[in-house]
């Protein structure tokens, strides 16, 4: 048998030394790390924007909620409740008394927790009429605006004043 010697060929002997392969796992636990790092990192921006997403909602919801309530209250005839008028500003249009429309819609959701659901129903369909004739009168108004002449939109008149006698 001839050894390999002979022929002019070396002897393969190992293709990786086992330092080479140590350092090769290093780097790849390296880049292992560093790719971990970057997962958390965009984990806890996607979090981060998740949650501000969730409070910007809320305060939407919340918005609405305070719009259609507010729109319930005039609607019902509350908004005529309001703070006796300041000296200071007799201009200006007197607030809501919210201390009264808070209490009394404290008193009203307190008598409704021990309503039949007979009650409620009779109560919803008085709010959905009353709505109906809400959106009846707003179209209306919205009709007759719409037929007026021009100047009840803002566009002053040429005052009598400047039509002197030549």
């Amino acid at each position: 048998m001839e050894t390999q010697k002979e022929n002019g060929q070396q002897c393969p002997g190992p293709t990786k030394s086992s330092r080479t392969r140590v350092e090769s796992l290093r780097e790849k636990r390296e880049r292992l790390r560093e790719e971990m790092r970057r997962a958390s990192a965009q984990l806890a921006d996607a979090e981060a924007k998740a949650d501000r997403l969730a409070r910007i909602e809320a305060r939407q919801r919340e918005r609405q909620e305070r719009e259609q309530l507010g729109t319930l209250c005039k609607q019902a005839g509350l908004d005529r409740y309001r703070l006796p008028s300041d000296g200071n500003f007799p201009d200006a249009h007197p607030a809501l008394d919210a201390h009264l429309l808070g209490g009394a819609i404290f008193w009203l959701s307190k008598r409704m927790t021990v309503m039949s659901s007979e009650d409620l129903a009779v109560m919803r369909e008085e709010g959905v009429t009353r709505a109906e004739e809400m959106h009846g009168k707003r179209d209306a108004l919205m009709k007759r605006d719409a037929t007026e002449p021009a100047t009840a939109r803002g566009e002053m008149e040429r005052p009598l004043a400047f039509d002197l006698p030549e």
